[in-house]
């Protein structure tokens, strides 16, 4: 635990003997707020805290965190959910039981995050700490979920995305993001697994940027001007509307066409007697390259298709590399000073 965090704790004037009898008996007896206080003293210990009356043990900090987990605490289901994901407090790592409890933490929090509202959540600290503990285990899960492995098998891009959506509904910029790349490429999209939407992942990358501008663009389109990322969208939407399989790599050839295309008539309408309004809806129509990209994408088969692009495509396993697992130690840290220091 660092040294500032450590500042931070409170001094208690209490006979810390007895309380810790008191707690004992009321986390006996059911009483949550015991619980996770007795998780926060043996998380820390006195070796880091001389004001706490008990050793460090991660192993009883994991018992009463579970205890308060089982009885739906939220935040105990998410410190237990993290402790599985990373393999901390003795455990082994196992992304299958980290899901089971990322997943109760969200489920418990169903009315929480149906009555919430923005104006009352940002004069409510309380409110807010949850709400960011939510955001932040329905992103986690997405990513264990992408990676797969330690107990939960194969990698599972649908409930990546199950995690993500929930998490985007929250703000969560990254995770914005991460499905804004699942969706342009068709990754984990249920039903219509393997079937992109270029211009809906655009758009969700797009707001993710205005919430974190740290965010770059996936490598597909990240050479692309402003100008050229509007079009892709619009020649995206109508490959869809032609009910035609999208292709990225496919559609920004278009785009960048159209814009070509535009560039050219609106040249040559300040020199030929061509009214701009007739030469601009000419183009914005673009029937040429629309029926184009049609005629190319539907011989292919819409089942079991494989995607072709270029080197710089993303995979499923490169979107950890651009998200990063969240460093859960320091929040479970800010979590344990912030009950420790309330709960004095």
């Amino acid at each position: 635990m660092s040294q500032y965090l450590l500042s931070l704790l409170k001094s208690y004037e209490k006979n810390y003997n007895e309380e810790l009898i008191g707690l004992k008996k009321a986390a006996d007896g059911g009483v949550v707020e015991a619980m996770l206080k007795l998780a926060a003293w043996y998380e820390f210990g006195k070796e880091e805290d001389p004001n706490v009356p008990v050793s460090k043990d991660t192993n009883l900090a994991f018992h009463f965190h579970h205890l308060a987990a089982h009885a739906h605490n939220v935040e105990a289901l998410y410190i237990i959910g993290a402790a599985h994901a990373a393999g901390t407090h003795s455990l082994q790592k196992s992304y299958k039981t980290a899901l089971d409890y990322f997943a109760m933490c969200l489920n418990t929090s169903k009315i929480f995050l149906s009555n919430i509202d923005s104006k009352n959540l940002m004069n409510n600290p309380e409110d807010q700490q949850k709400y960011r503990l939510l955001a932040s285990a329905a992103f986690q899960g997405g990513l264990i979920a992408l990676e797969g492995g330690h107990g939960l098998g194969d990698p599972n891009p649908v409930k990546a995305v199950e995690f993500w959506k929930v998490a985007s509904s929250l703000g969560h910029a990254q995770s914005m993001f991460n499905l804004g790349v699942l969706m342009l490429n068709g990754w984990g999209m249920g039903e219509a697994r393997g079937r992109p939407d270029v211009g809906g992942g655009i758009r969700l990358i797009k707001e993710a940027k205005k919430l974190d501008s740290k965010l770059g663009w996936p490598p597909q389109i990240g050479n692309l001007t402003e100008e050229e990322v509007d079009e892709v969208i619009k020649s995206a939407e109508i490959i869809r509307n032609n009910g035609v399989i999208e292709d990225v790599a496919q559609i920004v050839r278009v785009a960048k066409k159209r814009i070509q295309e535009r560039s050219k008539s609106e040249s040559a309408s300040r020199t030929t007697t061509t009214t701009s309004t007739s030469t601009a809806s000419h183009i914005d129509n673009a029937p040429s390259t629309a029926e184009s990209l049609k005629k190319m994408t539907k011989k292919k088969k819409r089942k079991h298709r494989k995607h072709t692009h270029d080197d710089s495509t993303l995979t499923p396993s490169s979107i950890l590399c651009y998200s990063g697992i969240i460093m859960t130690t320091a929040i479970l840290g800010l979590y344990l000073w912030k009950r420790l220091s309330s709960q004095g």
